[in-house]
């Protein structure tokens, strides 16, 4: 039985109990599959590479007949140039509906310039080995469409890395990363909040997902006797770990920041941070006492510099933060025993340089030279002022306090 093609011929298709298909004329392979319930399927049969196949164009009358007329004429259009209509179909989908995975490529290729490259490879590095790896009771989110991912595959995955998730961190045998988990968290959150901007999704799934690592808050910092202890332990320490603990010790500043430092940003007493090693991603200018540059001029004098003041196993390197804070590490168990019974950490000189500027009296400047960013909209557009002279003094006094105990018997 053939037809033609117009709307009169359609309309009067006769409804049956079971469904049947009539041919169009003039349409070859075209097939008009009548249902049970009055829908009518247009079916498009076509051979490719030696192989039948058969696709459903559209319904009638969902799409009018003039839709479907022109999606028939597209598809044996495709087949007449070799190419696969259904395949062809399958990509433009993954096109309008990509997954998770494609999603985060995108969002790492494009956001990432908004990120500190710094930050950029850590949530990559946490994307590979954590979201996107396959774990045992968790839905495989690399394969999961971007419209498909619902609020309990996040959870599931997110307390499966808290509470069951084979940890060997630091040779420790455990079940679960916390902390870890809240920063997956982080990133799947940062990559929906992405697709939403793409208008690929509407909400983001990740919102009101309870965090299950709890951040304790530190408290750690040395006291003078300690920090006599330190510096006496000092002596016997591998001289690039000697040097980076005084200058951390006299700066404040970040393990990253010692590990960088380069000769170049120094300028008469004051060094200059750049913006891309910060982790508020500003430049940040740090005053250098007398004790501090002694430091530097001798490495420079013992040539133990060349374009870095640590300079790396590798050419054109600088050593690692992490060899830095893996040194530090190694120290503890003769600390302990010499008299510092609390470990502490590179971060621990911030918290120490802070707590005894306040006790000299100078509140508040600890924060511009430890590079806090400032809230507020008077701190942030309205207050220009350097505090040069402020940041001199406290330093100045700081580094006082420190040889006053080296020398004092």
């Amino acid at each position: 039985m053939q037809i033609k093609l117009n709307n009169n011929a359609v309309k009067s298709l006769e409804i049956k109990d079971k469904r049947y298909s009539v041919s169009v004329e003039g349409h070859q392979g075209l097939l008009l599959r009548v249902k049970p319930n009055g829908e009518i399927d247009f079916v498009y049969r076509y051979q490719l590479k030696g192989k039948r196949r058969s696709m459903n164009i559209g319904h009638y009358p969902a799409k009018t007949l003039k839709e479907l007329r022109s999606l028939y004429s597209d598809a044996v259009k495709v087949v007449s140039n070799g190419i696969d209509p259904l395949e062809l179909r399958q990509q433009q989908q993954e096109k309008i509906d990509p997954t998770l995975f494609e999603i985060a490529e995108q969002y790492f290729e494009n956001y990432g310039i908004r990120l500190r490259p710094t930050t950029l490879k850590e949530y990559k590095r946490i994307a590979d080995k954590y979201i996107f790896k396959k774990w045992p009771e968790v839905p495989n989110l690399a394969q999961i469409k971007i419209s498909s991912l619902r609020r309990r595959d996040v959870k599931l995955l997110v307390d499966y890395i808290a509470n069951k998730m084979p940890n060997t961190y630091r040779r420790k045998k455990t079940k679960g990363a916390p902390i870890q988990a809240n920063r997956c968290l982080a990133v799947l959150s940062g990559i929906c909040q992405y697709a939403i901007e793409l208008e690929y999704i509407e909400h983001n799934p990740v919102h009101r997902i309870t965090k299950p690592g709890t951040i304790n808050a530190q408290s750690r910092y040395l006291t003078m006797d300690e920090i006599i202890i330190l510096i006496n332990y000092l002596n016997q320490a591998s001289r690039t770990m000697r040097d980076a603990v005084m200058l951390a010790l006299y700066t404040g500043q970040r393990v990253s920041q010692i590990a960088s430092f380069q000769v170049s940003w120094i300028k008469n007493e004051w060094v200059d941070f750049p913006a891309s090693i910060m982790k508020a991603g500003k430049s940040h200018k740090v005053f250098l006492c007398p004790a501090a540059l002694d430091i530097i001029k001798q490495r420079e004098n013992d040539c133990l510099m060349n374009e870095y003041v640590f300079p790396g196993s590798k050419d054109n390197s600088h050593i690692h933060p992490h060899s830095l804070r893996k040194g530090l590490a190694r120290m503890q168990d003769d600390l302990r025993e010499s008299g510092i019974k609390e470990s502490f950490s590179f971060h621990d000189f911030r918290r120490t340089l802070s707590t005894h500027l306040n006790e000299l009296g100078f509140g508040g400047i600890d924060d511009i030279i430890l590079s806090h960013v400032s809230q507020g909209t008077t701190a942030k557009y309205y207050q220009k002022y350097d505090f040069k002279a402020e940041i001199i003094k406290a330093t100045m006094a700081w580094c006082k306090k420190i040889q006053d105990a080296i020398i004092s018997p």
